[in-house]
């Protein structure tokens, strides 16, 4: 198992077994980095801005006949 002392377990007991897991503790500080990282840096959401005309691709009209908002 490459135990050495000093080592941090996880011991768990299933049915009539005893389960040593060595915790990986460079690893729960980095999560606990990353946490504060993105507790700080959280990532803002963006949006496509919105057309009141003609789009990019399709006329104002083609858009409103389409969704059945057309005046004519």
């Amino acid at each position: 198992m490459g135990l050495k002392p000093g080592t941090t377990l996880d011991i768990a007991v299933r049915g009539d077994e005893i389960v040593l897991k060595p915790r990986d503790v460079d690893l729960e500080k980095r999560v606990e980095g990353l946490e504060e990282f993105l507790e700080r840096e959280a990532p803002k959401a963006f949006v496509n801005p919105t057309y009141r005309d003609d789009s990019k691709w399709f006329s104002r009209d083609y858009c409103l006949r389409k969704l059945g908002l057309s005046r004519e």
